[in-house]
């Protein structure tokens, strides 16, 4: 949903419009310009428009990955009419950071990845047991293994942190993010590193840091490029490996069989400022380092083929209940069964 068709709500959506005989719809952000080539004239609404409403109120079901207000119908909570059936199946994984303060979400059923992450939800989420059911991810639908194991297309995504700016929207070049980028796409040994492997580092900033990139994309070559246009779903199947700090999509690596490099360069204060619900000394699943000097080293070592498969690992099985493709049709099982409970709950009522 949104400005980019993208990412779990894609492929929910897919699922049910190819795989269902139900009448769907996506809904766009009013700016988008993107079309959606895997359907025939696909149904299409605009958020916030009227129609949205109206398909919002007659609905029996809405699937959304940040939440109501902002995927399909801003004011719908305001209005006490029909309300459909509300499944929150996420934007990300549960694992590596806490939440931002006061981002709670509102709906009748939360999807999760595992009873590792169904915890998480329950008891730091304070959600009720019975809402969150353990249905796996909808974007893992996609996902297919690579035979090929060379590393030479990695892909640099990091965490957006809310304390990079001011609340005047000032002090983004003051930042640590800010001068350890910058170092990284200076260092001139790294670039010799990937032009002499023929290998490309591709930098994907967080949507909150686009406004912030222009010294980047003036910097950008052709081993270290800067690229914020590419659906992160698409770098994740078409990168063979990943480097990151914080971001959920290392678990997406990690499902993937794909080495990844974890450069928290400021590991004490993000944990003091938002916490996590792995253990950083035990339980991350790659090298981590602290400084550029490091993150060559580890870079050189990936493009000479020194890293272990995580498949069976011990993080793998706690992260993930199922390793099929079946996930979005889980999802919509549980959403049906879900929904019929609460429609006869109020009957009953």
């Amino acid at each position: 949903m949104g400005k980019e068709f993208d990412d779990n709500a894609k492929a929910m959506y897919l699922y049910l419009a190819l795989k269902t005989d139900v009448n769907v719809y996506w809904m766009q952000a009013k700016d988008s310009k993107y079309k959606i080539k895997e359907i025939e004239n696909p149904k299409i609404s605009t958020i916030g428009s009227i129609e949205s409403y109206r398909l919002y109120f007659s609905s029996r079901f809405v699937f959304f990955t940040h939440s109501n207000s902002t995927d399909i119908a801003p004011l719908a909570d305001h209005f006490m009419i029909h309300r459909p059936f509300e499944v929150y199946i996420s934007h990300g994984i549960e694992a590596l950071k806490g939440p931002i303060k006061g981002g709670r979400v509102e709906a009748d059923l939360f999807t999760a990845v595992s009873p590792f992450e169904k915890k998480i939800k329950v008891e730091d989420w304070k959600l009720p047991s019975r809402n969150v059911k353990v249905t796996g991810m909808a974007r893992f639908d996609a996902y297919w293994p690579s035979s090929d194991k060379k590393v030479r297309r990695i892909l640099y995504l990091p965490t957006w942190r809310e304390w990079d700016l001011g609340s005047d929207g000032k002090g983004w070049e003051e930042s640590e993010t800010y001068k350890h980028l910058l170092q990284l796409f200076d260092d001139q040994q790294l670039l010799t590193l990937l032009a002499e492997n023929q290998a490309k580092l591709i930098f994907h900033p967080h949507p909150f840091m686009n406004g912030t990139m222009g010294i980047f994309k003036q910097r950008s070559n052709n081993y270290i490029k800067f690229d914020s246009s590419t659906p992160i779903s698409q770098e994740i199947m078409d990168c063979d490996a990943l480097i990151t700090d914080y971001s959920s999509v290392a678990i997406d690596f990690l499902y993937l069989d794909k080495p990844l490099i974890f450069y928290q360069f400021d590991q004490s204060e993000f944990l003091k400022r938002r916490g996590a619900y792995l253990d950083y000394k035990t339980e991350l699943f790659g090298p981590v380092v602290y400084n550029e000097a490091a993150v060559r080293e580890e870079v050189q070592k990936l493009l000479e083929g020194d890293f272990e498969s995580k498949r069976d690992s011990k993080i793998s099985k706690k992260l993930f209940a199922f390793r099929d493709h079946e996930n979005c049709k889980r999802i919509w099982l549980t959403a049906i069964k879900e929904g019929r409970i609460r429609h006869q709950s109020k009957r009953g009522g």
